[in-house]
C-alpha cells in the first residue's frame, strides 16, 4: 500500500462564493490540539455548542498555519486571509469550522484502508510477540 500524505485541493462554498485552498492531513500534534473540541451536542445544548465553536476557532491559529495554504476566492480588507484573521473574526466562524471539520475527516483512515490498517495491526502484534 502506498499512502499519500500530501497537500490536496479543497473547494467549499462560503456566503455563496467558491473558496479553494490546499489542506494537509493532520499529524498527531494537530489532532491532539483539536480533540478537546470534538464533541456532539444535543439540541438543548445550543449555547454550549456555540461557545465550543468559538473556543475552537480561537485555538485554530496554529492548525491553520500548519495545515492550510493558498486560500483563494476570499479577501479580507483586500488581502488574502491569514491564520490570525481566520481565527479571530467572528464573521469567518462558519468557514473555519468547515476547514477544521474537513481536516479532521481527511486525516482519519478512509474507506477501503481499514483492511490495510488491520494487516498493519496484525504485523505489529506479531513483531511484539516475536521479541
Amino acid at each position: 500500500m502506498d499512502l499519500l500524505i500530501s497537500w490536496k485541493k479543497y473547494e467549499t462554498k462560503f456566503k455563496g462564493e467558491t473558496i479553494t485552498m490546499e489542506l494537509l492531513p493532520l499529524k498527531v500534534e494537530g489532532y491532539s490540539l483539536l480533540s478537546p473540541y470534538m464533541r456532539k451536542y444535543g439540541s438543548d445544548e445550543r449555547e454550549q455548542a456555540t461557545q465550543n465553536a468559538l473556543d475552537l476557532q480561537a485555538a485554530s491559529t496554529e492548525i491553520l498555519r500548519t495545515y492550510v495554504r493558498n486560500i483563494k476566492g476570499i479577501t479580507i480588507n483586500g488581502e488574502a486571509p491569514t491564520p490570525d484573521i481566520l481565527s479571530t473574526e467572528i464573521r469567518l466562524t462558519g468557514l473555519v469550522m468547515d476547514i477544521i471539520q474537513t481536516l479532521i475527516m481527511r486525516s482519519l483512515i478512509g474507506e477501503g484502508e481499514e483492511k490495510n490498517l488491520e494487516l498493519l495491526s496484525d504485523d505489529l502484534q506479531t513483531d511484539a510477540t516475536a521479541t
